[in-house]
């Protein structure tokens, strides 16, 4: 079953972070809208698909990310 993560740059150049996470890709694309709607929002958000809730895949992911 695949996971959903949302990770976000607070800022230019910032590390990717992880915000929220979901089995449930509707509720996760809701919580990306709550927090790019207002005024001090990040700066990038992605949603990022995983093969399963695994925190390893997810950890190398932002590793590489944040290269």
């Amino acid at each position: 079953m695949r996971f959903y993560w949302l990770i976000v740059q607070d800022e230019y150049n910032a590390p990717w972070e992880i915000t929220f996470g979901d089995y449930d890709k509707e509720t996760v694309k809701e919580e990306l809208l709550d927090i790019t709607s207002g005024f001090n929002g990040p700066y990038d958000a992605r949603i990022v698909t995983a093969p399963d809730f695994t925190q390893g895949w997810i950890d190398k992911k932002l590793i590489a990310m944040n290269g």
